[in-house]
C-alpha cells in the first residue's frame, strides 16, 4: 500500500499557524502509515463495534462546532464577555472530543510498535459504585496524560508541547462547573477555596491554540480519508489475505473487506447509515 506525501495539498482555508500544525500532524500520520498501513486505515475509519445511524458523537461534535462558530459571530453584537463565554464553550467542546483522543493515541501506538485498538483508554474506565450497568469514562486529563506519555516514547516532543500549550483542566473544570468570573482583563477561578487568576491574554493564547490544533486534526483526518479512498482498491496482506478498500463514487472512504484464502471475508464500513461489521 502506497500513499505519496507529495500528493497532499491543503484544500481547506487555514491560517499559517494551522497550516504548520497540519503539516506536523500529517508527519505523524505518515510515520504510523510507514509502520503499519492497515492500522492507520483502522484509525482513520475509527474502527469500533456496531453503531446505528445517528450514534456517532464525532460527527455531532464537528457539527456542534460549526453551530458555535455561528453563535460566536452573533455574540459580537452583544458584548465582549459574551464572546469569551462562547469561546470557552467551544474550548470545552474541543478538549472533551473523545474521537480526537482515540485518533491521536492510536497513531502514537503504531509509531511505538503497538497495535491499533478500538478503545485505547479502556483500562482507565472505572466501575460506578452500586451499579452493574454504568461505568465512569476516563477524564480528558487522564487521556491527555496518556497521549503525552505515548508522544514522549515516540520522541514527538512537539506534540507534547502543543498539548501542554492548549490543555488546561482548571479552565475546563471552572467553566463546566460555572465556578469562574470574567472581568475586563482576567479569568478568575473560584473553585477549591483559594481563587486563581489567569490574564485574558493567557486565556486567549490557550483557546486560540486549541482551535488551531483541532482544526488541523480535523483537516488531517478528512485528508487521510480521501487519500485512502483514492489509492488502488486491492492490496496483498501477509498470510495470503487481500485487503479491498471500499469507497463511494465520490471518492469518500467507506471501509474495507479482508478476503481470506478460504473464500470468506471480514467487512467493516462506516457511513451516515452507521457502522456495519
Amino acid at each position: 500500500m502506497n500513499i505519496s506525501q507529495s500528493n497532499n495539498t491543503i484544500e481547506e482555508t487555514c491560517n499559517s499557524k494551522q497550516e504548520d500544525i497540519i503539516n506536523y500532524l500529517d508527519s505523524i500520520f505518515f510515520k504510523a502509515f510507514n509502520k503499519v498501513p492497515f492500522d492507520v486505515l483502522c484509525t482513520v475509519l475509527r474502527v469500533s463495534g456496531m453503531q446505528d445511524a445517528g450514534w456517532d458523537p464525532f460527527e455531532e461534535s464537528t457539527q456542534t462546532l460549526d453551530d458555535l462558530n455561528w453563535l460566536s459571530l452573533k455574540a459580537k453584537e452583544r458584548s465582549q464577555k459574551a464572546i469569551w463565554r462562547i469561546a470557552l464553550l467551544q474550548y470545552c467542546q474541543l478538549v472533551e472530543m473523545s474521537a480526537a483522543h482515540d485518533i491521536l493515541a492510536n497513531l502514537l501506538r503504531v509509531i511505538n510498535d503497538e497495535p491499533f485498538i478500538k478503545q485505547p483508554f479502556f483500562d482507565k474506565i472505572r466501575d460506578k459504585k452500586n451499579s452493574s450497568w454504568y461505568t465512569i469514562p476516563p477524564s480528558a486529563t487522564t487521556k491527555f496524560k496518556r497521549i503525552r506519555e505515548y508522544a514522549e516514547r515516540a520522541k514527538e516532543q512537539q506534540l507534547v508541547d502543543l498539548v501542554n500549550g492548549f490543555f488546561d483542566d482548571e479552565i475546563r473544570n471552572a467553566f463546566s462547573h460555572s465556578d469562574y468570573i470574567i472581568t475586563e482583563d482576567q479569568f478568575r477561578i473560584t473553585e477549591s477555596g483559594v481563587g486563581k487568576v489567569l490574564q485574558l491574554t493567557q486565556l486567549s493564547d490557550k483557546i486560540n491554540l486549541a482551535f488551531d490544533f483541532y482544526r488541523a486534526l480535523i483537516v488531517c483526518h478528512r485528508r487521510w480519508q480521501r487519500l485512502f479512498a483514492s489509492i488502488p482498491k486491492y492490496h496483498q496482506l501477509p498470510y495470503y489475505e487481500v485487503l479491498e478498500i471500499l469507497s463511494s463514487e465520490s471518492k469518500e472512504l467507506l471501509g474495507f473487506n479482508v478476503h481470506f484464502s478460504n473464500g470468506s471475508k471480514a467487512t467493516y464500513t462506516r457511513s451516515l447509515k452507521g457502522v456495519e461489521t
